[in-house]
Protein backbone atom coordinates (compact mmCIF):
# COMPACT_ATOMS: atom_id res chain seq x y z
CA UNK A 1 0.00 0.00 0.00
CA UNK A 2 3.07 2.32 0.55
CA UNK A 3 4.80 1.95 -2.83
CA UNK A 4 0.89 2.97 -4.23
CA UNK A 5 0.32 5.75 -2.04
CA UNK A 6 4.05 7.13 -2.84
CA UNK A 7 3.31 6.92 -6.81
CA UNK A 8 0.34 8.48 -6.95
CA UNK A 9 1.97 11.16 -4.68
CA UNK A 10 4.38 11.52 -7.43
CA UNK A 11 2.28 11.14 -10.27
CA UNK A 12 0.09 13.73 -8.76
CA UNK A 13 2.19 16.16 -7.41
CA UNK A 14 5.16 15.70 -9.68
CA UNK A 15 3.69 18.17 -12.50
CA UNK A 16 3.29 21.38 -10.22
CA UNK A 17 6.33 20.92 -8.75
CA UNK A 18 7.82 20.87 -12.32
CA UNK A 19 5.94 24.00 -13.42
CA UNK A 20 6.95 25.90 -10.37
CA UNK A 21 10.79 24.74 -11.24
CA UNK A 22 10.62 25.49 -14.55
CA UNK A 23 8.81 28.94 -13.72
CA UNK A 24 11.49 29.85 -11.13
CA UNK A 25 14.98 28.74 -13.19
CA UNK A 26 13.59 29.87 -17.00
CA UNK A 27 14.43 33.53 -16.95
CA UNK A 28 12.80 34.18 -20.60
CA UNK A 29 9.38 32.56 -19.08
CA UNK A 30 6.48 34.61 -20.61
CA UNK A 31 3.02 33.46 -19.28
CA UNK A 32 0.63 32.46 -22.07
CA UNK A 33 -2.71 30.60 -22.81
CA UNK A 34 -1.05 27.22 -22.97
CA UNK A 35 0.91 27.78 -19.82
CA UNK A 36 -1.97 28.81 -17.68
CA UNK A 37 -3.81 25.66 -19.06
CA UNK A 38 -1.23 23.26 -17.90
CA UNK A 39 -1.29 24.78 -14.32
CA UNK A 40 -4.46 24.79 -13.88
CA UNK A 41 -4.38 20.99 -15.06
CA UNK A 42 -1.36 20.63 -12.57
CA UNK A 43 -2.55 22.23 -9.95
CA UNK A 44 -5.96 20.09 -9.96
CA UNK A 45 -3.55 16.97 -10.22
CA UNK A 46 -2.39 17.69 -7.01
CA UNK A 47 -6.12 18.61 -5.43
CA UNK A 48 -6.84 15.08 -7.01
CA UNK A 49 -4.36 13.19 -4.76
CA UNK A 50 -6.16 14.62 -1.56
CA UNK A 51 -9.51 13.34 -2.96
CA UNK A 52 -8.05 9.75 -4.19
CA UNK A 53 -6.03 8.84 -1.19
CA UNK A 54 -8.75 8.32 1.55
CA UNK A 55 -10.33 6.28 -1.32
CA UNK A 56 -6.86 4.11 -1.78
CA UNK A 57 -6.31 4.12 2.26
CA UNK A 58 -10.20 2.74 2.82
CA UNK A 59 -9.94 -0.04 -0.57
CA UNK A 60 -6.57 -1.35 0.32
CA UNK A 61 -7.28 -1.60 4.29
CA UNK A 62 -8.59 -5.04 5.46
CA UNK A 63 -10.59 -3.89 8.17
CA UNK A 64 -12.19 -1.71 5.38
CA UNK A 65 -12.62 -4.73 2.89
CA UNK A 66 -13.87 -7.21 5.41
CA UNK A 67 -16.59 -4.01 6.61
CA UNK A 68 -17.36 -3.64 2.90
CA UNK A 69 -18.06 -7.52 2.17
CA UNK A 70 -20.15 -7.36 5.13
CA UNK A 71 -22.34 -4.79 4.30
CA UNK A 72 -22.28 -5.54 0.46
CA UNK A 73 -22.57 -9.59 0.54
CA UNK A 74 -24.94 -9.33 -2.68
CA UNK A 75 -21.74 -8.17 -4.44
CA UNK A 76 -19.43 -10.67 -3.50
CA UNK A 77 -21.39 -14.18 -3.99
CA UNK A 78 -20.11 -16.70 -6.37
CA UNK A 79 -21.64 -19.52 -7.92
CA UNK A 80 -19.40 -22.29 -7.36
CA UNK A 81 -19.96 -25.37 -8.78
CA UNK A 82 -19.95 -28.46 -6.49
CA UNK A 83 -17.17 -30.41 -7.59
CA UNK A 84 -17.07 -33.30 -4.52
CA UNK A 85 -20.48 -34.94 -6.43
CA UNK A 86 -18.69 -34.99 -9.76
CA UNK A 87 -15.40 -36.14 -8.66
CA UNK A 88 -17.03 -39.04 -6.54
CA UNK A 89 -18.54 -39.88 -9.60
CA UNK A 90 -15.40 -40.43 -11.13
CA UNK A 91 -13.84 -41.80 -8.79
CA UNK A 92 -16.08 -44.92 -8.33
CA UNK A 93 -16.20 -45.24 -12.23
CA UNK A 94 -12.68 -45.46 -12.43
CA UNK A 95 -12.61 -48.50 -9.81
CA UNK A 96 -15.66 -49.85 -11.62
CA UNK A 97 -13.73 -50.15 -15.14
CA UNK A 98 -10.40 -51.20 -13.28
CA UNK A 99 -11.98 -54.24 -11.34
CA UNK A 100 -13.52 -55.31 -14.40
CA UNK A 101 -10.49 -55.20 -16.12
CA UNK A 102 -9.10 -57.29 -12.99
CA UNK A 103 -12.14 -59.70 -13.55
CA UNK A 104 -11.38 -59.99 -17.38
CA UNK A 105 -7.78 -60.67 -16.90
CA UNK A 106 -8.19 -63.29 -14.29
CA UNK A 107 -10.34 -64.54 -16.43
CA UNK A 108 -8.71 -65.29 -19.36
CA UNK A 109 -5.88 -67.47 -18.09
Amino acid sequence: MVVVIVLLFAICWGPIQIFVLFQSFYPNYQPNYTMYKIKTWANCMSYANSSVNPIVYGFMGASFQKSFRKTFPFLFKHKVRDSSMASRTANAEIKFIAAEEGNNNNGVN
